[in-house]
């Protein structure tokens, strides 16, 4: 039971290291925010990043940006949203979306 334990310790620490190291990438590439300008890096915790099947992405600072994209983009699938986590202000992924709506796996 202990070696489970640690096992499941260590392989948690190797999954959240490369999300921790990654999560800073997306405000590199898209410091503001597309529709109102506002700086991603100062609200980390709700940002929002939406990459579509077609290979674009588009990264807003809230939820409501997010809302505005996808109305203006209801031809396009997304294929993943991730967002900031308000704790650690990294972002994970939310779900990652396969063909339709209903064939939906839920992510972290």
């Amino acid at each position: 039971m202990r070696k489970m334990s640690i096992l499941a310790i260590a392989m948690l620490i190797c999954i959240s290291i490369p999300a921790i190291l990654f999560a800073q990438e997306d405000i590199k590439k898209y410091p503001s925010c597309k529709y109102c300008g506002m700086n991603r890096e100062q609200f980390a915790h709700s940002r929002m990043l939406v990459e579509y099947d077609d290979g674009s992405s588009v990264a807003t600072c809230s939820i409501h940006c997010l809302a505005v994209d996808l109305a203006l983009n209801i031809d396009k699938t997304p294929k993943s949203i991730q967002v900031g986590d308000y704790g650690t202000k990294v972002s994970s992924m939310v779900r990652r979306l396969s063909g339709s709506l209903a064939a939906t796996r839920w992510g972290l």
